[in-house]
């Protein structure tokens, strides 16, 4: 009996002081010394143990750093699958740079010794990845889009600092991943709280546009490499000659329909190097839309639901040629105002209140906060059917006001307003699910209920203006 326990006490001991096995690097999708690598690749690392878990996960984010050739920190994102959710991939980390990288550049990968798999083993060494990216050749360079105004924009190499003068081009290299890389950007997306509380810099960073015109000196101090901006500015001569001799690149951002959206989406994917971003978008917008338009079609049209829809202000609306006259079409509702004869200033639609009268909406839908107030507590509005009715509603408002010109909620607003006019046909959407899948997967946001209410209530979501 003593032998016996004299051996249990000697292999208890044996194992305290025996270290675990190290962690193993078993490799990489890339290969130590690979050239021309695509600037936009992913690297994709391969362990011997699980080093995603939950336990281990908060060190091993900190245990990656990518450097050029300057040795510069390159900023990466490092991506580790759920455990739980994908058992298959504990193994496995992706490192994916947050910019595409420079064409012709060595860079190299540092994983630190500190990296710790869930069994508690350490890698014990310091892992080196060198790799050169391809030249601009090599690497699908140059590329030509085609903007707006029909112009071909020949972009040479990959462009890492971009200036918006219109919201919707900030609202699109938001939604395709390269927020980071905004330098300079318009008062408007600046007042977005969604917006600006994931990407809390861009409330910071300079607005060099006003109107039709730029601030080009402001500009030039941003580093700006190519610059986004509206039709007007874009034909403003004064200031394309100046861009062009500064040699600072710019595409004409325009559309007034659901297609010329994804199309203007498109030509900015791939001047952002994200066309597989803007595509899988373009997917989920197209479906939802075909899924709503399917249902809408089989409701008879002594059913269909006169609807008048209030921009921005009490008495703006839509014309036909419009992205919101486009779709709410889809939905089935009856827009009272496309067809009008409405007074269009600085190309902005507007009806009078007899218009309105004369029209007699079932339902008001308005995309401003404090709209649906002022229309429910006026006495000149106070005899219309849908004020009546109390049938006067806010939209909500995330990323931007959902469905408004440079909405990319776009089907948010169509799923909202298909189920607030037809319940009984589109009584099967969960638009807090749908919500929350949204911005989840598009904006790599996670939504709490709370959230959810304030984006669904449109109320206070943005700020402001500043006079």
């Amino acid at each position: 009996m003593k032998r016996i326990t004299a051996l249990l006490m000697l292999t208890v001991l044996l194992i305290a002081v025996v270290p675990a096995l190290a962690l193993e690097f078993e490799g990489s999708n890339l290969k130590d010394g690979s050239t021309g690598v695509a600037v936009d690749s992913q690297i994709d690392l391969f362990f011997g143990s699980n080093v995603v878990n939950l336990r281990v996960k908060e060190n091993n984010l900190k245990c990656f750093t990518l450097v050029d050739e300057q040795n510069q920190v390159v900023p990466i994102e490092v991506i580790m699958p759920d455990d739980q959710i994908e058992p298959d991939k504990k193994r496995e980390i992706t490192i994916k740079p947050i910019s595409p990288l420079k064409s012709d550049t060595e860079y190299k990968l540092y994983i630190s010794p500190e990296l710790q798999a869930k069994n508690g083993s350490t890698l014990g060494k310091t892992v080196i990845i060198s790799f050169t990216t391809a030249s601009s050749q090599q690497s699908g360079y140059p590329i030509t889009v085609i903007d707006s105004l029909g112009r071909k924009v020949i972009i040479d190499k990959p462009v890492n600092r971009f200036a918006c003068g219109y919201s919707f081009a900030g609202h699109v290299v938001t939604l395709l991943g390269r927020a980071d890389d905004l330098v300079a950007v318009t008062k408007g997306l600046q007042r977005d709280k969604v917006l600006t509380e994931m990407y809390p810099h861009i409330k910071n960073l300079p607005n060099p546009f006003s109107g039709e015109t730029i601030n080009i000196e402001e500009l030039l101090t941003t580093g700006a490499e190519l610059v986004f901006l509206k039709p007007d500015t874009a034909q403003n001569i004064t200031v394309t000659e100046m861009l062009d001799r500064l040699g600072i690149l710019y595409i004409a951002v325009d559309y007034n329909s659901m297609a010329g959206q994804l199309e203007t989406i498109n030509v900015i994917g791939k001047a952002l190097g994200r066309v597989d971003e803007a595509e899988r978008y373009a997917a989920y917008y197209l479906q939802t839309m075909a899924e709503i338009e399917k249902i809408a079609e089989t409701i008879p049209d002594n059913r269909k639901v006169r609807i008048y829809h209030a921009v921005n202000e009490a008495v703006r609306t839509d014309t036909r040629d419009s992205l919101a006259g486009d779709w709410i079409q889809v939905t089935g509702a009856i827009n009272v105002s496309i067809d009008a004869d409405l007074s269009i200033s600085d190309g902005k639609a507007f009806a009078t209140l007899e218009q309105i009268y004369l029209w007699d909406p079932d339902i008001i839908i308005a995309n401003e906060d404090g709209v649906p107030e002022y229309i429910l507590n006026n006495e000149q509005w106070a005899s219309l059917r849908a004020v009546k009715n109390n049938q006067v509603y806010q939209i909500p408002n995330g990323i931007s006001r959902w469905g408004h010109e440079n909405s990319l909620e776009v089907p948010l607003a169509a799923l909202w307003t298909a189920k607030l006019v037809y319940p009984n046909y589109f009584g099967h959407i969960d638009i807090r699910s749908e919500t929350k899948s949204f911005y989840a997967n598009y904006f790599n946001i996670d939504l709490t209920d709370d959230e959810v209410d304030a984006i669904l209530s449109g109320q206070g979501m943005r700020e402001p203006k500043v006079k």
